[in-house]
């Protein structure tokens, strides 16, 4: 994968932060999704706003969203890595309907902050395919 399709580094916050904290977190970042972590700095989960509005939207919205993230988190998180195509990517995508892809150095990398090089998600691939376009 070409580098530059790689939009920014990722945020993450522990999985026993609460829902407002993440939110807090992504909209301070002005991000979409955020990882979620354990305290060994394991990647555990993945949120997205559209998580969070569908997760919380049929609940008692105080309670929901002092509840931890960890709690409404989509696991198992599916990692691409530095070298995966572009082609790839989007099969994934299709596949799984999964928006946001962490990136790894290599597949042979820890799943841990320590091997993630950034998140690739759909927008940054629509873009880069784009501007690939005569």
């Amino acid at each position: 994968m070409k580098n530059a399709i790689i939009n920014r580094k990722p945020q993450f916050i522990q999985g026993d932060s609460s829902i407002t904290d993440t939110i807090r977190l992504m909209i301070s970042n002005k991000i979409s999704s955020v990882l979620i972590v354990n305290e060994e700095r394991d990647i555990i989960g993945i949120v997205t706003e559209r998580d969070i509005l569908r997760k919380i939207s049929t609940l008692d919205l105080d309670m929901k969203l002092a509840r931890p993230i960890r709690t409404i988190m989509a696991r198992p998180v599916k990692f691409v890595y530095e070298e995966s195509l572009i082609s790839d990517i989007k099969m994934l995508h299709q596949n799984l309907h999964c928006r946001h892809f962490p990136v790894l150095k290599k597949k042979d990398s820890p799943t841990n902050l320590d091997s993630l090089v950034g998140i690739v998600s759909t927008t940054d691939i629509f873009h880069y395919t784009l501007k690939s376009l005569p």
